[in-house]
């Protein structure tokens, strides 16, 4: 019984549950695509190294609107189609390059969401504890990107030693534990 109400403190919901389940899904995907873009880099092998990518940022932003409202059914299920906008995002770009006009603009625009809309939904009231844990992943998740922009500096700096992308990796990595982390420890503040 212990066990039971203790997953259950993870989760205040099943549509919670889920759209964590796919952020984490597409976390792990991430990891396959991205070592198999980097095998050989191609436009094809970026097709999958971006899918999981723009489905994390989709289904985070999803998680996160769920934990902070008490989505009934129908209101659950509108947000599939903006779980779907990402991979979405990334087929047009795919779909264009292959014939010679690869439009990158709706994928950016996802990534700016990906920047903005996180910490606007993390201000606003969490029915759990441990909120502070969302801020120390985005947090490692904005340092990475910042580290992957300025790569060639970093790489430059450290003396050859360390890239800004290698950086990144881990500090994306670190974001991941501690989202993690916080879903073994968090627990609801009221129901």
């Amino acid at each position: 019984q212990v066990q039971a109400r203790d997953a259950q403190a993870c989760f205040g919901s099943a549509f919670e549950r889920a759209f964590a389940t796919l952020f984490f899904l597409a976390l792990i995907t991430i990891g396959f695509g991205s070592s198999w873009y980097h095998l050989a880099p191609d436009n094809d092998r970026l097709l999958l190294d971006r899918l999981p990518i723009a489905l994390a940022f989709t289904s985070l932003i999803a998680w996160l609107i769920a934990e902070r409202s008490w989505l009934r059914k129908p209101a659950a299920l509108a947000l599939l189609p903006w779980i779907a906008l990402g991979p979405a995002c990334v087929l047009w770009w795919y779909i264009g390059e292959t014939a010679g006009a690869g439009d990158l603009r709706p994928y950016l625009v996802l990534y700016a969401f990906a920047f903005l809309v996180p910490p606007l939904l993390m201000r606003m009231p969490s029915q759990y504890n441990r909120r502070s844990d969302y801020w120390a992943a985005y947090l490692a998740f904005v340092l990475g990107m910042l580290c992957d922009r300025f790569d060639h500096e970093i790489f430059e700096l450290l003396g050859g030693m360390l890239s800004g992308h290698t950086l990144k990796h881990l500090l994306m990595g670190y974001a991941v534990a501690v989202l993690a982390r916080m879903l073994h420890r968090r627990r609801l503040r009221f129901r």
